[in-house]
């Protein structure tokens, strides 16, 4: 069936369209998970239901590779013997269209847009609960947000995980303090100050809150300290949905679908994945706390 039109104006928007809206909202929020152990991939898995839910295990990643000079064994490897379960639980942002939205391109791309970054922020809850329940994590302190700037990351978090920490994820806050050496070309998701990324997260103070006072600035770790695990959740191919995978820029995968109800003539879309989060190395993460 072709895509409707009304007064046989441009086709309406498609779900290519969408996967692109999506895509460039999760990209640059979701970056650093793939600076943990990781294992993505665009398997489907059947969802967990009743407090049963699937797990995968994820190789540990050490820091880095071994590197040997004029090498005479060629047996090293970059993983720990080590395997840690990951808990999968499905993740689904849905909204719906009517044909006249539909051919509006801003109010689509606002759709779209708009629930990339509700699930984004569903994620990073669950992400950061796992920090938060941990009470082994140790707590390092840094600069309150009047003075926190880059000394902060070059000399009281970058050699706290031996040998240097991977990502740094902060507070909206402490990152926009950490902004105008980013604009003049110093990117920070993609590296700066020795550190792989440095990202923000709407939600990084709930990484600490054993107490009101404890506020995080965010969070630090190399690879082998968080172990991170994605899946697509199976569709059963006897409904009529149209799907399309969106892969990210960090190996991440998620599900779009598209189905229409005739009897209101809207059409709903989902974005999905299944996801896990589980620390291995607790010496490995740090807390970040500013000082009062």
């Amino acid at each position: 069936m072709p895509e409707p039109t009304i007064n046989n104006k441009r086709p309406a928007y498609d779900l290519k369209n969408i996967a692109d809206d999506v895509t460039d909202a999760l990209n640059p929020r979701l970056l650093y998970f793939g600076e943990f152990s990781k294992d993505f991939s665009k398997d489907a898995i059947i969802p967990g239901r009743e407090g049963v839910f699937p797990k995968v295990q994820v190789k540990i990643v050490k820091s880095a590779s071994l590197v040997q000079k004029d090498a005479t064994d060629f047996r090293g490897s970059n993983s720990d013997a080590a395997l840690t379960d990951v808990i999968m639980h499905r993740y689904d942002a849905t909204w719906s269209a009517t044909v006249y939205e539909r051919n509006n391109g801003e109010k689509m791309t606002d759709f779209a847009s708009t629930a990339a970054k509700e699930l984004v922020l569903e994620l990073e809850t669950d992400f950061m609960a796992i920090l938060d329940g941990n009470k082994s994590v140790e707590i390092v302190e840094v600069s309150n947000l009047d003075t926190f700037g880059p000394k902060d990351i070059t000399r009281k978090i970058r050699h706290r995980i031996t040998p240097v920490v991977d990502c740094v994820v902060l507070d909206p806050a402490y990152y926009s303090n950490l902004i105008p050496t980013d604009m003049v070309g110093m990117p920070l998701r993609t590296g700066a100050f020795g550190v792989n990324t440095i990202s923000e997260a709407s939600n990084a103070a709930a990484a600490i809150t054993e107490n009101e006072s404890a506020v995080a600035a965010g969070f630090a770790a190399t690879k082998r300290g968080i172990a991170v695990a994605t899946r697509l959740p199976i569709v059963d191919n006897a409904l009529n949905i149209q799907t399309e995978i969106i892969t990210l820029t960090n190996g991440m995968s998620f599900l779009l679908k598209k189905w229409g109800d005739d009897n209101t003539e809207t059409v709903y879309y989902s974005l999905s994945i299944m996801a896990g989060f589980a620390i291995h190395d607790v010496e490995a993460v740090k807390k970040l706390k500013p000082v009062s």
